[in-house]
């Protein structure tokens, strides 16, 4: 899967609901953003496995997509607690959300997270 063929399907799917892309290696913040600006009514976004992906993204989701619902970001390992913290102040709707610890974020952002959500599933 390409940046390129993402940012294609957010184009043409203005009202995508769900998107599930797994250990794509060579996908981008460029992608995932364009989702995040064409798509608002993403419910369900997992990027489980994208090692590049970075805050970035995932504040453009958190930022844009007030219906997420749900979300997994297991095996990014450059997000930072920056990420998980956009997502608990600007999705009200957030039910579940997958993460590792040992991906780059500390206990403080779940904490912040589990206050915020307080029936929130953290698959971790």
């Amino acid at each position: 899967m390409t940046d390129a063929a993402i940012t294609a399907v957010a184009k043409n799917c203005p009202e995508l609901g769900a998107l599930v892309v797994k250990a794509c290696f060579n996908l981008t913040d460029a992608a995932i953003i364009a989702v995040a600006e064409k798509c608002p009514e993403l419910g369900s976004l997992s990027v489980v496995g994208c090692s590049h992906m970075t805050d970035a993204a995932i504040i453009a989701v958190a930022e844009k997509c007030a219906e997420l619902g749900a979300l997994s970001v297991v095996g990014c390992t450059y997000l930072t607690d920056a990420a998980i913290i956009a997502v608990a102040e600007k999705c009200p709707k957030l039910g579940a959300l997958g993460v590792a610890m040992r991906d780059g974020l500390t206990k403080a952002a779940i904490d912040a997270l589990e206050t915020r959500f307080p029936g929130v599933k953290l698959d971790r």
